[in-house]
């Protein structure tokens, strides 16, 4: 798959994963892209024609369970990262999760952990990371990794890079970001968070092995908040579905018209999975 970015941002994403490309190599199948980049890349690699969110930082879900295996006082991430030109706690408002480049600051990688995968009251990913967990995580490596291989070109075609990115399902993308926005307060983040869900449910919705995947899943909390989501959402005078145009970048005089494609996506869903109306 190839792909034009050209804006500031996402250049600084595309050097970001250059950048963690072994850490992704050596935690192959337990670690996952998620964020908003990995929204975009879900998308973009559908074929879907949907807006686009531009988005720089690269946020990496990664378990503690086979095959990386971060029990006791083993540490796989944090060291690695630091070998990669990162360090950890230097932005004050965050915690040791987020990584930056030590001399390119711009370069931010976020680490983030599944729901209730500890083992012990310790309350980190590995020594040296506090356990930041990621709702819908664990849904989303019960589906599996699926590594897709990605071309970053600018807009005159010359190549920025080639990554192997491990991407979630479609649907397990979804999930991510539908369970995400019931956590989120901060208004510009849960726009762009409710953005990046509305556009992962409708690709969801042209595939059917993710469709299947939703219908047979198991009730837990992260399918809950999901079910949730879109009964707010199907209906388009809902705060949710008047804040995608927010999301995607559009002024206020775009939010009628993204709001009632958003309430439509979510109706088509809530009917194919039969999911139950607000």
């Amino acid at each position: 798959m190839q792909l034009v970015f050209a804006t500031p941002a996402e250049r600084v994403a595309v050097e970001t994963l250059t950048r963690v490309q072994p850490l992704l190599d050596e935690l192959e199948g337990g670690v996952l892209l998620i964020g908003g980049l990995m929204a975009r890349l879900v998308v973009e690699r559908s074929g879907v024609e949907l807006p686009i969110r531009p988005t720089a930082d690269v946020d990496l879900g990664v378990t503690r369970k086979d095959p990386v295996r971060l029990y006791g006082s083993v540490a796989r991430v944090g060291p690695r990262l630091r070998e990669l030109g990162f360090e950890s706690g230097a932005d004050a408002a965050h915690g040791t999760y987020r990584f930056v480049g030590v001399d390119q600051p711009e370069l931010i990688v976020d680490v983030l952990s599944v729901p209730n995968e500890r083992r012990d009251t310790t309350p980190h990913l590995e020594p040296g990371i506090e356990a930041i967990e990621a709702p819908g995580l664990s849904y989303a490596f019960a589906q599996g990794v699926d590594v897709a291989h990605v071309r970053f070109a600018d807009a005159e075609g010359a190549v920025l890079g080639d990554v192997r990115v491990p991407l979630p399902r479609p649907d397990a993308a979804f999930v991510l970001k539908a369970a995400l926005v019931g956590r989120r307060s901060h208004p510009p983040v849960l726009a762009a968070d409710t953005a990046d869900a509305v556009s992962l449910a409708a690709v969801v919705l042209g595939s059917e092995p993710s469709l299947d995947r939703l219908d047979r899943a198991k009730s837990t909390s992260e399918l809950a908040a999901c079910r949730r989501f879109v009964a707010a959402c199907a209906d388009a005078e809902s705060a949710h579905a008047r804040r995608v145009a927010d999301g995607l970048g559009f002024d206020r005089s775009q939010r009628v018209t993204y709001a009632t494609w958003a309430a439509d996506i979510m109706e088509q869903l809530r009917a194919r999975l039969d999911w139950p109306p607000a």
